[in-house]
């Protein structure tokens, strides 16, 4: 009984010192965080010093948050690829150019759709466009990733819609505010 005691202090004492780490450290992990996010946002968006959360309230479900610079906008977009959702952080410039694109989940396929974490040819594709894109035309795809790579188009063209007012579905050219 003694031993099961001690057993339980130990067990006790140490849970209390991680609470306690957790709690000191925590605002700290977090303002590092924040640090790293923001030093990404203005390597995504050029010009971008600081970055404003916009709400979204239109029908694209591809858009999940949209942050607002000086030079345009950094809109997380996130499309279901093959295996789960694609989540990309892309930056778009006022006038609706793709100025950086960073995938910030993916769960693809080992080997096929997991490229597109890693392959800077297939993602370089993508900058400098307007939107309206598709793969197979304007875009090459991931060899063997087809859906993937259709994924990430889409959710790089709903980022330029957003900005533009471009109609995704139609591709109108309706130009917004």
């Amino acid at each position: 009984m003694k031993s099961v005691l001690a057993a339980l202090a130990v067990i006790l004492a140490c849970g209390g010192i991680v609470y306690g780490c957790n709690l000191g450290l925590g605002p700290m992990a977090l303002e590092k965080r924040q640090e790293e996010e923001l030093a990404l946002m203005q390597m995504l968006l050029p010009g971008g010093e600081t970055f404003a959360p916009e709400e979204y309230t239109g029908e694209d479900d591809n858009i999940r948050a949209v942050w607002k610079s000086e030079t345009g906008y950094l809109i997380e977009t996130g499309v279901y690829g093959y295996a789960d959702d694609v989540v990309l952080w892309v930056g778009v410039d006022n006038g609706g150019q793709v100025t950086g694109l960073v995938v910030r989940s993916l769960h693809e396929t080992y080997g096929l759709g997991a490229r597109a974490l890693t392959d800077t040819d297939f993602l370089s594709q993508y900058l400098g466009t307007t939107g309206n894109l598709a793969v197979g035309t304007e875009i090459d795809a991931l060899t063997g990733a087809t859906v993937t790579s259709k994924a990430i188009t889409r959710a790089v063209n709903s980022a330029c819609a957003y900005v533009t007012g471009a109609d995704v579905e139609t591709a109108a050219t309706e130009w917004g505010v």
